[in-house]
């Protein structure tokens, strides 16, 4: 019986599966972020979004993330346009003044305000304390710190 050579991996073979293995590490990372929102927030049913002024949301002081790239932000942008609108409403808290404090969606607020521009954005209304409103926002850009 004849053997056949191994064929040894070439760059391209050794970087698509380094890009599979970062891939999988990103995708684990981000249930795991998503499950512990989750248990933050409690059980509660499909909770519908509304139309909230883009001027009247406020930045959260808890956002870890400062940097946006903003080719990325143009492609997210450009997929809201070609999906009619979000698919995942951004979740917000309300503030005793009336305004609406960002919990999670930076990026879909960004592209909202500075390549759509659109007056308005869907978001959910969560009803949640300053230690509990902290804790989701930094848990829910844990992974994209990593």
């Amino acid at each position: 019986m004849l053997n056949k050579p191994v064929k040894k991996p070439t760059k391209i073979d050794q970087l698509l599966q380094s890009s599979r293995q970062i891939s999988d590490e990103s995708g684990r990372r981000a249930e795991i972020a998503k499950g512990i929102v989750s248990a933050l927030l409690g059980p509660s049913p499909e909770t519908p979004s509304m139309k909230i002024p883009l001027s009247k949301i406020c930045r959260n002081p808890f956002q870890p993330r400062v940097e946006f790239n903003p080719q990325e932000l143009k492609i997210l942008a450009d997929s809201i346009l070609e999906a009619g609108g979000l698919i995942h409403p951004i979740m917000t808290r309300r503030l005793p003044n009336g305004d609406y404090e960002l919990l999670a969606g930076e990026r879909r607020l960004q592209a909202h305000e500075k390549i759509l521009l659109w007056p308005e954005i869907d978001a959910i209304v969560r009803d949640l304390d300053n230690a509990t409103s902290a804790k989701v926002t930094i848990i829910e850009n844990l992974n994209r710190l990593i």
